[in-house]
């Protein structure tokens, strides 16, 4: 693959640039809470030797990776359903810091493909403002499984819990079962499990005052969804 690759010549930089707006190369992970994408690079022919053809490659390939998940995040969905739409570019520059590297994969001809992913949570904290936790003691750092299986509903960037007195906004996770997520070192098996009844636009509303009771120090929130994604 690699060597075929290698013979794209400068088409694949069109490719790679490309590719976000299709979401050819990208996936956004709502159980790991990630944005993923992949860049790739050829290895310069010119270079003295295989190896510094590798480290440019590498630096070219992170590059038009950044490039290709920052695009994507246009097209992730909100917790409301609608597309999150152009941000400021400061707002872009300021996410391009959070992105990490995830694997890379180096050819034996200087060639590199890397894949990178940003947090979600980082996107939802540069869209809205962080909510805290309630402020009193807690029985321990679990976190809060929601149940929604029953509601009609898809993953989305900033979802929001409300019981009628507070409403909370925080880092969030999906998963198809509460086996899933209980299995999830960020979750665990402690986590304490509340129902949702219904949805209201981005809200998920619970008992009256579930959250008063159980959000203290419990800023993870893992939501158990139904459906396509």
């Amino acid at each position: 693959m690699l060597r075929y690759l290698r013979s794209l010549g400068p088409l694949l930089v069109v490719l790679c640039l490309g590719l976000a707006s299709a979401n050819a190369e990208t996936e956004v992970n709502w159980q790991r809470g990630l944005v993923i994408a992949k860049g790739a690079a050829v290895g310069d022919l010119r270079s003295p030797s295989r190896q510094l053809a590798r480290v440019k490659a590498e630096r070219q390939a992170k590059r038009r990776c950044k490039a290709i998940l920052l695009e994507s995040l246009s097209s992730i969905r909100r917790a409301s359903g609608k597309k999150i739409g152009s941000q400021k570019q400061e707002a872009l520059d300021g996410l391009a810091a959070l992105i990490f590297p995830l694997t890379t994969d180096y050819g034996t001809d200087g060639s590199v493909v890397v894949q990178m992913a940003l947090p979600l949570d980082a996107l939802r904290a540069q869209l809205f403002a962080p909510d805290q936790p309630i402020a009193k003691e807690s029985p321990g750092p679990a976190a809060l499984i929601i149940d929604a299986r029953s509601l009609s509903m898809s993953p989305g960037v900033g979802t929001v819990l409300g019981d009628g007195k507070t409403k909370y906004r925080g880092p969030t996770l999906f998963f198809r079962s509460e086996e899933e997520a209980r299995a999830d070192p960020r979750v665990g098996k402690e986590a304490i499990l509340l129902s949702a009844k219904r949805k209201r636009g981005e809200v998920l509303v619970l008992e009256p005052n579930a959250l008063a009771e159980e959000l203290a120090a419990r800023p993870l929130v893992a939501i158990l969804w139904k459906g396509k994604s």
